[in-house]
């Protein structure tokens, strides 16, 4: 039996650890400093099992550290999807990343594919040229052997918004695949289900099959407990569960805007394995991508952007910062999006957004999509301001990050008291940008003028 054995490193920026991140009865772990050579734990992955109930395939496998913690990881589909032979790839990439952040080695009781293995020093380069220097090696012990016989089929993951329709509609009439493209695939855990009642998830899960069924794919639900006890890459592992001959992940951001995320265009194809093919899909801006979907009237009128409408109902909310990203980039197409977002377009709401921007390319790119009538240039000043406050909300959240610094002090005696004058500072300031803010006069800025003064002093 041969064995594979690299090393590489993750922990993802805001990473918390295992103990404060799970309830008990978990697969807990703890933050620790690097192990030594003579007590590294590891992650073993055995008793590979397949079975069919109630209408669903479930594989499974145990996953255990050292003697005592152990549960089982499973994934749960259609049962004429089910591999004529177990296969441990679909379960190294569910844990992979779970071990990395633990820094605990990787053991495989199961035979996993020769391509994957030779792919993990590359996979542990991207990770840790994602986030340098936070995470020690860990090895991963395999046996490798050929993975079954792919379904001679493409999928494609569906959550009916933007990158979602796009792939689709891409791979169905733009550039068709081989094999074609025949089903979307759903996993519940794609939704806010550790927030929302589960009578929510089952309202939102069936609206994304009625949109799915406007196409000719076959709509295929998965559960999974990768994401609630594992983390991880999700869709790599439940793309190489499902055994297709190609799975497509769709991109997300625009190219000018990628950083480290759970799935990139370069990481995602290196998981792929003799049997399945994974394809990060869709290389488009935003803008372009929502062109794409306006001509198609089935896509545009079931599009579904919006994570904060908690009603049972299809509908965007037309208020968060996605939906109204979403809403001008509609708009500076001219298309007609009522059956999706029913609520008018209006710059003051744009004005008075203050939450994080996510993709500030994507907002600069449609300062360059509107036209000069009277509203576009309503919403270009819209569109600027909120960029400038989420700037200055990005600088008071980094500044109060610093305050917590204990060696702001050995710098510079007055450093501490500094940072929190300029976080106060350009806190008043991004509460003044906001449009519905109470008009200050000089006399008001005058009063705040000795702390302002203090916090841009220099040495």
């Amino acid at each position: 039996m041969t064995s594979h054995r690299v090393r590489g490193c993750l922990r993802p920026r805001g990473y918390r650890p295992a103990a404060e991140r799970q309830s008990p009865g978990k697969l807990a772990g703890r933050q620790a400093p690097p192990p030594r050579a003579s007590s590294i734990n590891r992650v073993i992955v055995d008793d590979l099992k397949r079975r069919i109930e109630d209408d669903q395939c479930e594989i499974s496998a145990r996953v255990r550290r050292g003697d005592s913690e152990q549960l089982r990881l499973w994934f749960r589909f259609p049962p004429e999807l089910a591999p004529a032979e177990l296969d441990g790839s679909p379960f190294l990439a569910a844990v992979l990343v779970w071990a990395m952040r633990h820094r605990e080695e990787v053991a495989i009781d199961a035979p996993v594919s020769p391509r994957l293995l030779a792919s993990l020093d590359g996979i542990f380069s991207m990770y840790s040229s994602f986030f340098p220097g936070e995470m020690r090696g860990v090895s991963v012990q395999a046996p490798a052997g050929e993975p079954p016989a792919a379904s001679e089929l493409t999928g494609s993951f569906f959550t009916r918004g933007v990158d979602s329709w796009y792939a689709v509609l891409t791979a169905l009439e733009d550039d068709p695949h081989e094999p074609p493209i025949t089903n979307l695939v759903f996993c519940p855990d794609f939704l806010p289900v550790d927030r929302w009642p589960d009578e929510l998830v089952r309202a939102k899960t069936l609206q994304t099959r009625q949109a799915a069924e406007l196409t000719p794919c076959r709509f295929i639900e998965v559960f999974t407990n990768q994401k609630r006890d594992f983390r991880g890459h999700q869709l790599v592992a439940m793309g190489l569960a499902l055994g297709f001959t190609r799975m497509l992940i769709p991109s997300g951001g625009m190219r000018g805007e990628l950083r480290p995320r759970a799935t990139h265009p370069e990481l995602d194809p290196r998981f792929s394995t003799e049997r399945t093919r994974i394809l990060h899909y869709g290389d488009a801006s935003r803008i372009q991508k929502v062109a794409r979907i306006a001509r198609s009237p089935r896509a545009l009128d079931s599009l579904h952007v919006c994570r904060y409408n908690q009603s049972a109902d299809a509908e965007n909310c037309c208020r968060c910062e996605k939906c109204l990203r979403t809403m001008i980039q509609l708009h500076a197409l001219a298309a007609d999006a009522s059956a999706a977002f029913p609520q008018p377009l209006d710059p003051q709401v744009v004005a008075r957004m203050s939450k994080e921007i996510k993709h500030p390319h994507q907002w600069v790119d449609l300062l360059h999509a509107l036209g000069d009538s009277e509203e576009d240039r309503r919403l270009a000043a819209a569109i600027r301001l909120v960029i400038m406050r989420a700037d200055l909300r990005n600088a008071y959240e980094r500044l109060r990050e610093m305050g917590t610094d204990p060696g702001l002090a050995g710098v510079r005696e007055d450093l501490p008291q500094a940072v929190e004058d300029t976080r106060w500072a350009v806190r008043h300031m991004h509460r003044a940008l906001h449009p519905q803010a109470r008009r200050r006069g000089r006399w008001d800025w005058l009063k705040l003028g000795p702390r302002i003064l203090r916090s841009v002093r220099t040495r």
